[in-house]
């Protein structure tokens, strides 16, 4: 799903209702889709998980390359 946000910028998110932990792969999977969508802008990426993230995926996260969610986070 992409959504724009203002101008050029993009939200571009996936959800994973699966009990096993989301890993790095999801994320260069966004991109694409963001490849595709548009070449230029703005893209800010959310992944939704109801098993959790990866180490590799929750490093990604430390570095501002996405916005990482989980049930939990949701109902705070």
């Amino acid at each position: 799903m992409g959504t724009p946000v203002d101008g050029n910028e993009y939200l571009i998110g996936s959800c994973k209702y699966r009990n096993e932990k989301i890993g790095i792969e999801e994320l260069e999977l966004l991109r694409r889709y963001a490849a595709v969508f548009r070449r230029n802008g703005t893209f800010h990426y959310y992944i939704f998980s109801k098993g959790g993230f990866t180490p590799e995926l929750l490093e990604a996260e430390k570095q501002g390359e996405v916005t990482l969610l989980t049930l939990e986070d949701l109902y705070r």
